[in-house]
């Protein structure tokens, strides 16, 4: 299992990080693609499923009310089924270690270092595993011309067929066939809601535990891609509950 990376990252000045980082994360690492391969940028561009993912800022963060987090040293996952997309990733990288990102509110920079890339094993297989999150699952249903946000506090049942469609489909889109064995219970009590931005918009979005059963290779892919909506732009990330 090479589908999943952890960088490193040091804010040598412990400037102040925007809290809607993830759109700057993304384009970043598209940016980096792009240098080592405009086709594989250009193509995941273009492509409807954009099967790739990556968590929230994981680290000894410091939060400045109504400003961002504050840190010194943080980690974030990346993860993809798609081999040479991680490959290209890690070239990019190592190409040129500090990452620039810009806020879009007030245009202010902010400078990280790359301290390291480390691969990382994905979601174990077992016949029940317990999964968490470490970016906010999305989970969107369409209803006339509106868009509906289900959450497993409000919506649990609505909720959990939206997660599971949602894998059956990527996972066709992939194999070109469904998922051997695929099941979840959510504890309700478990997750809390949370709003989140994307380009400006906000969407309210869930963090909490789940109880997975899958076959080995629908769990990998669900380790690789995510689960709910927006995956490219940092969301649906999952770990062992236990890591």
């Amino acid at each position: 299992d090479k589908m999943r990376i952890s960088l490193n990252l040091i804010n040598p000045e412990r400037k102040i990080l925007w809290y809607d980082y993830h759109e700057d994360i993304r384009s970043t690492i598209m940016a980096r693609i792009s240098e080592i391969d405009p086709l594989i940028a250009m193509e995941y561009h273009q492509r409807k499923e954009k099967l790739y993912n990556f968590s929230n800022l994981i680290g000894d963060t410091e939060n400045v009310r109504g400003q961002g987090l504050r840190f010194s040293k943080a980690k974030i996952y990346f993860s993809s089924p798609d081999e040479k997309f991680i490959k290209t990733l890690i070239q990019g990288i190592m190409r040129d270690q500090i990452f620039e990102l810009v806020n879009p509110r007030d245009k202010k920079s902010l400078r990280l270092a790359i301290g390291g890339v480390k691969f990382e094993r994905g979601i174990s297989y077992s016949d029940n595993v317990t999964i968490k999150t470490l970016s906010p699952i999305i989970s969107i249903k369409l209803e006339g011309n509106r868009q509906k946000y289900l959450t497993p506090v409000r919506e649990p049942d609505e909720w959990r067929a939206s997660i599971i469609y949602g894998i059956r489909n990527k996972f066709k889109t992939m194999y070109g066939r469904e998922p051997e064995k695929l099941d979840l219970d959510l504890n309700q009590g478990d997750f809390r809601l949370k709003y989140v931005h994307i380009k400006g918009r906000g969407y309210m979005a869930s963090e909490g535990t789940l109880r997975i059963k899958a076959d080995p290779l629908t769990l990998q892919f669900i380790s690789d891609t995510g689960l709910g909506e927006k995956p490219r732009y940092g969301f649906g990330f999952m770990i062992d509950q236990y890591v």
